[in-house]
């Protein structure tokens, strides 16, 4: 997860306005792949039968389903804090992109994930923080994330995120090639230079 967590949070970082995406993975419940969709709400569209994605998000996941990957879950990146009587409940468009996504096929159902970046809404002068955490499945099941500090000058790496056992199944610790991480850098860049100019 070291790779793909740190593509997540720091997207959020960087995104200057609230954005969605989506998380993949290979075999097992592993996340490794994260692509950006683009503005919260904006991969959901309304149908009879209840939301579902758009066609644009629908062809990132073939593009991924084609490549072997499967799609895991979503992720929620908020550049400001949470304005919300409860901060870890869920906004409208982000229940409605998980309602999607398990509508969707070839998604995992019962151990879908959808995880929530946000500024930390306790700021310290001149220390940048941010809060995170987890939905799991239907039921949309609370998982807090704990994130801690990678620096080290000691060579040993604790792990990043403190989990219950159900959702370090699903969030895993995988690190692929660097160059997912490319394409993903490219990809926010490209988004970037398309909201800049429109």
């Amino acid at each position: 997860l070291n790779l793909t967590w740190a593509s997540v949070i720091s997207t959020a970082a960087a995104v200057p306005l609230h954005a969605e995406g989506l998380l993949f993975g290979g075999d097992g419940p592993v996340i490794d792949g994260f692509r950006l969709l683009g503005e919260l709400g904006s991969s959901v569209v309304d149908s009879k039968a209840g939301p579902r994605l758009s066609e644009e998000a629908l062809r990132v996941v073939r593009q991924q389903q084609d490549s072997g990957k499967k799609l895991l879950g979503w992720c929620s990146l908020q550049p400001s804090p949470r304005d919300l009587e409860k901060p870890y409940d869920l906004l409208a468009p982000e229940r409605q992109l998980h309602e999607a996504l398990q509508r969707t096929k070839g998604a995992v159902g019962d151990a879908l994930v959808g995880c929530v970046v946000a500024s930390r809404r306790k700021r310290v002068r001149g220390i940048f923080g941010q809060d995170a955490f987890c939905v799991v499945g239907p039921r949309l099941r609370y998982q807090q994330l704990t994130i801690r500090s990678m620096g080290t000058t000691t060579g040993k790496v604790e792990a990043a995120i403190e989990l219950p056992e159900e959702a370090l199944k699903t969030l895993a610790a995988a690190a692929e090639s660097m160059e997912k991480d490319k394409e993903l850098e490219e990809a926010i860049q490209q988004r970037l230079r398309d909201t800049d100019s429109s």
